[in-house]
């Protein structure tokens, strides 16, 4: 009877564990929804200057007599699929689509794909269904994951590629077999042809045969699974991304000009948002505090720590060999891009699902002391994440500010009006109207004598003046850009005869009370291509242009 009541229980307990796997698809499917709403966001109108290089260089592939893409900074492997997603179609449906509509829907569809590997991961890592549940919950309604996923860049697709590496990495340790070794080559493979850093992440399946085998002395085996590691990444990776070996001046130079604009010795004006920042502390208050929910945030930091501890306490375990692939591969793409010059969002997104892992692993140590600190911590986890996450994909609901600010000028500023704007974007509102717009480079204006003499006779011809993004007034500092920094000052502080009459915003809302969360001040590229402010000012004193040289200072 005991033994018949033991098989009851044991049912009963693989039965349920079925059904909140099973649950676990719920937030997949959440998630899946929010990276594939509004792919179309911009209203036919597209502000990444990242998707343009993409798609100019998928122009350029004409199979089979071209195929080399010219771009070296994001690989091939998302090139050839926006370009073959597009032959197919042709030559299926004769349906010739928008090229940046098949990328944005190819890292949709990676993030989508990470979901799973992740929930994947996170079942190698538990014994217990909640904390996979809470990993792929948090994971699926991330800001960060969300965005990147919504852009035709191919840093969800890297994403997917490291995390699939990852898992057969972890895989190997319960499975040795060439099979996982296979697996683990061609991901890696095709995440270097994806984006080139993703080498970094190379050692990470080496590092997993050695853990298996080094204490078993089994070295016959490590060579062996190292030799056919490396030959399935040279192979795969060649197919991939064909031309970074067979053009490789072109790489090297491509190479040289992104490592010196990356680590600050070439500076262009698209960088100058990371003058004087700090490693680390820059990515967290810039970036992280707003790709990632606050209490996902602070309990993955903590998380981290406690992994790297779990790691020493047991690295002669199993469990220990897949906290290390986990603090290795999340450690060295993170910290080699925190602490280049330049600091973009992009740089660090791939790593943006670890602190979902980090976070559950602390909340569920701390249900093992204590189980209503872990419920609660649970609970608040997963409140700030549905927050934060539903508050950023409000952003894709509402009208593109740029769409708005064109509607507006249209009933509100006259025909013929000169309106003068900032020049750097890719389009500037509005975005249409029977206005003389004269784009402005302010980038330059310090350095320019020329261009200060016509800011001048710009400002005197000028009705409106249009405030695009933080990008020039918030990254152009007094001591190194007097002229700039002095122009918005006295703009700002309506010493030019222009008033701010309107402004525009598509900030994070937090549904239900409808409280915004300004987030302008982020890292740049975090609000500038999806959601940035535009303020209209409007001329009501007219100055010659020697008074607005005096009060300008040039």
């Amino acid at each position: 009877m005991k033994f018949y009541k033991s098989n009851i229980k044991n049912h009963k307990t693989t039965y349920l564990t079925k059904i909140t796997h099973f649950i676990v698809f719920f937030p997949i499917l959440i998630g899946t929804f929010l990276r594939f709403f509004k792919l179309d966001w911009g209203n036919g109108h597209h502000f990444h200057p990242d998707e343009y290089h993409l798609v100019i260089s998928a122009n350029q592939i004409d199979f089979p007599e071209q195929m080399h893409p010219h771009l070296f900074s994001y690989g091939s492997t998302t090139v050839y699929l926006i370009y073959f997603s597009k032959v197919i179609l042709n030559i299926l449906f004769n349906y010739d689509p928008s090229l940046f509509i098949v990328g944005r829907f190819f890292s949709a569809t990676f993030s989508t794909l990470s979901l799973f590997v992740i929930y994947l991961i996170a079942k190698h890592i538990f014994n217990k269904p909640t904390p996979v549940f809470l990993i792929t919950a948090v994971s699926a309604l991330t800001p960060g994951i969300i965005q990147q996923a919504h852009f035709a860049t191919p840093e969800s697709a890297i994403s997917f590629w490291m995390l699939l590496g990852l898992y057969f990495s972890i895989k190997y340790l319960n499975k040795p077999n060439l099979k996982n070794v296979a697996l683990s080559g061609i991901s890696t493979s095709l995440a270097m042809a994806t984006k080139i850093t993703s080498i970094l992440t190379l050692p990470g399946p080496l590092i997993s045969f050695c853990y298996k085998h080094i204490r078993e002395k089994k070295f016959k085996k490590i060579l062996l699974s190292s030799f056919i590691f490396v030959f399935v990444t040279v192979i795969f990776y060649f197919v991939a991304f064909p031309y970074s070996i067979l053009d490789l001046q072109g790489l090297k130079h491509s190479m040289n000009y992104e490592t010196a604009v990356g680590k600050g010795t070439q500076k262009v004006f698209y960088t100058r948002s990371f003058e004087n920042t700090l490693p680390i502390i820059f990515q967290f208050t810039k970036i992280l505090i707003y790709a990632i929910d606050p209490v996902n945030l602070i309990l993955g930091t903590i998380g981290l720590v406690l992994i790297i501890y779990l790691f020493t306490k047991n690295y002669r375990k199993e469990i220990g060999a897949v906290y290390f692939l986990i603090i290795y591969f999340f450690l060295s793409y993170f910290l080699f891009n925190s602490f280049l010059y330049a600091k973009w969002t992009r740089f660090i997104a791939p790593t943006f699902p670890y602190f979902a892992i980090f976070s559950a692993l602390l909340i569920s140590k701390v249900n093992k002391i204590n189980k209503k600190a872990g419920i609660f911590l649970a609970g608040l986890s997963m409140t700030s994440v549905i927050i934060w996450g539903i508050s950023f994909f409000a952003i894709y609901i509402k009208p593109d500010v740029r769409v708005q600010a064109t509607a507006w000028a249209q009933n509100n500023i006259p025909a013929n009006s000169y309106i003068l704007t900032e020049t750097g974007n890719i389009l500037e509102a509005p975005l249409k109207g029977n206005y003389t717009k004269i784009p402005f480079d302010f980038y330059h204006l310090d350095e320019d004598p020329s261009l200060q003499d016509r800011l001048a006779t710009e400002l005197v011809k000028s009705d409106y003046f249009i405030i695009q993004s933080r990008r020039m007034f918030m990254d152009h500092s007094e001591k190194d850009f007097p002229l700039t920094y002095n122009f918005y000052n006295k703009l700002v502080n309506c010493n030019l005869g222009f008033e701010k009459i309107k402004t525009f915003t598509s900030f994070p809302t937090v549904p239900l009370i409808n409280i915004s969360l300004n987030d302008e001040t982020a890292e740049e590229t975090w609000s500038v291509f999806d959601h940035p402010v535009i303020r209209i000012y409007k001329k009501t004193v007219n100055y010659d242009e020697e008074t607005y040289k005096r009060i300008l200072n040039i």
